[in-house]
């Protein structure tokens, strides 16, 4: 809608393009990701147009500024909130460089065997990194279509276009990558926002492919070679990324959900749990228990828990500050049941003690916790 506006000044489109920003923005913060290809865009295109001491740059960016007012309320919303209540937890906090410092993730690779492995078994799969891959350098090295090859290389064009805007979009996202990488890899959710640079590129890249062995090929069979080539290239993406899909809808937090519903059967309305799911900190087995209590070990304002302390006495102090509380009950998952016994046997046996086991099935355990000493 930006570049539709930039190309005709139709005030439609701009409105329509604040709008729909203001939408992303507030759906994915990351989606700011988009500037860096929007700023270039409308520099070029004004450029072309010699329109850059018009007032079509302040209009566009006061639009740009009401549709930043929104994300920015909301976000602030959100920063109270998790600061005030429990979990007291902000999506993604503690993820960014500035941190943990940028030594600690230089010894972490910057997390490129995570990336790779985003990239390969989910997000795009190899056949797709492939042609991005190709339809990103590919300008640069001569290929492309005829009647567009010399202004795409050159960066010039006869008309108002930003020839490069998929490329900046890519830019964006190398941008955050290196200020979040830590974050997208917990997160994966967040490359979707280069999905549609990706699209484009690597589309250009079989058109390419196509247009060039279709070039050296007999005139007869010219047409159908390309829509032999452009169907495979689209049929092995499909393929591959179907087989790709089983990962996606493992049931990771099965067990989970399936003990929020035991607890569900044996807690009155009011009793109070405390749970470990598969994911310390994940709140699925109080949610589908329909009941009020902690994931454990239950987080505070200053720390968010994404593995037990190597303290088995830290854990244990914890564990009795919600039996004052009130806490009735103990759901563990099976996973979590065998990492307490191999690494937090300590922690396992004040369990033990303190809470008989009520119910026992393979996939979980839920214990009957004894009351403590109530708390002023």
């Amino acid at each position: 809608m930006l570049v539709a506006y930039l190309q005709t000044e139709r005030l439609s489109f701009l409105l329509l393009a604040g709008v729909t920003g203001a939408w992303g923005l507030l759906t994915k913060l990351p989606g700011l990701t988009v500037g860096l290809a929007m700023i270039y865009a409308t520099l070029t295109i004004l450029h072309v147009r010699r329109r850059l001491n018009s007032r079509t740059p302040a209009t566009i960016g006061l639009v740009a500024l009401l549709a930043l007012l929104p994300a920015v309320a909301y976000y602030l919303w959100a920063l109270h909130l998790a600061y005030s209540y429990p979990p007291y937890h902000l999506a993604g906090e503690g993820n960014w460089l500035w941190n943990d410092g940028l030594r600690r993730w230089l010894d972490k690779n910057y997390f490129l065997p995570l990336l790779s492995w985003h990239f390969n078994y989910w997000v795009w799969t190899q056949p797709v990194i492939v042609l991005v891959a190709f339809g990103t350098i590919s300008p640069f090295c001569g290929f492309g279509l005829p009647e567009h090859r010399r202004d795409f290389a050159s960066g010039r064009n006869t008309s108002a276009k930003a020839p490069w805007l998929f490329h900046y979009w890519l830019l964006g996202g190398v941008f955050y990558y290196v200020i979040g990488a830590k974050e997208l890899m917990s997160n994966g959710w967040n490359f979707q926002i280069i999905n549609p640079p990706a699209a484009a590129l690597a589309g250009h890249a079989i058109i390419t492919i196509a247009s060039f062995i279709a070039k050296i090929t007999p005139t007869s069979v010219r047409s159908l070679l390309k829509v032999a080539i452009i169907a495979s290239s689209l049929a092995t993406i499909g393929v591959l990324g179907t087989k790709r899909l089983r990962l996606l809808y493992y049931p990771f937090s099965e067990q989970g959900y399936e003990l929020g519903l035991a607890l569900r059967q044996v807690s009155q309305p009011r009793d109070l749990v405390v749970t470990i799911a598969n994911d310390l900190g994940n709140p699925i087995v109080i949610y589908y228990s329909q009941r009020r209590g902690w994931p454990f070990p239950p987080p505070t304002p200053s720390r968010d828990f994404v593995e037990l302390p190597a303290d088995d006495r830290e854990s244990i102090q914890m564990f009795e500050e919600l039996r004052a509380k009130g806490a009735a009950w103990l759901g563990i998952v099976a996973a979590q049941q065998g990492v307490l016994r191999r690494e937090h046997p300590l922690l396992l046996a004040h369990f033990e003690h303190t809470s008989p086991l009520y119910r026992r099935d393979p996939k979980w355990h839920i214990y009957s916790i004894i009351p403590g000493d109530k708390k002023n």
